[in-house]
């Protein structure tokens, strides 16, 4: 959903990549350098919802911002695909012991 300045309203997106960069303690700058840009300007204007979020970049931010890749992609698609989410329910259960096995595999 857009306001009249073509902005987007409902900004789940850019509160949660703001939320957890501050949570990093990384700016903007860091943020975006970190993800490949050259200036932070995007990662503040994703934040704000003035840009649309790069879905071919997804796992990326997930990665950088150390959130397990299945929620960071149900917040993604959150805001534009609702319809998805039901979908993502029964892979996020999977995704969490693969994760956890992979990392206990790591470890020994």
């Amino acid at each position: 959903m857009q306001d009249q300045a073509g902005y987007a309203v409902n900004n789940a997106i850019g509160d949660f990549i703001k939320k957890r960069r501050e949570e990093l303690k990384l700016t903007q700058a860091d943020l975006g350098k970190a993800l490949g840009y050259r200036y932070g300007n995007f990662v503040g204007y994703l934040e704000n919802g003035k840009a649309v979020f790069p879905l071919d970049k997804w796992e990326e931010y997930a990665t950088v911002l150390h959130v397990a890749k299945h929620q960071f992609l149900r917040i993604v698609l959150h805001d534009k695909y609702p319809s998805m989410l039901p979908y993502l329910d029964f892979h996020a259960a999977s995704q969490d012991e693969s994760e956890t096995s992979a990392g206990k595999a790591q470890i020994v």
